[in-house]
């Protein structure tokens, strides 16, 4: 979407859109979600 030069707010959905498949693949093996709780800062017990 570019209206008027503004493409800025659509870039993370443009981005989705383009990798849906993968993202579907990801959430569906749970593998997005593994790889989620393996994220910390500092220290395990902080993972998201």
């Amino acid at each position: 979407v570019d209206v008027y030069g503004c493409r800025h707010p659509t870039i993370v959905l443009e981005w989705m859109g383009r990798h849906s498949l993968s993202i579907y693949v990801l959430v569906a093996s749970n593998l997005l979600f593994i790889a989620i709780q393996g994220v910390y800062w500092a220290y395990p017990e902080n993972n998201i």
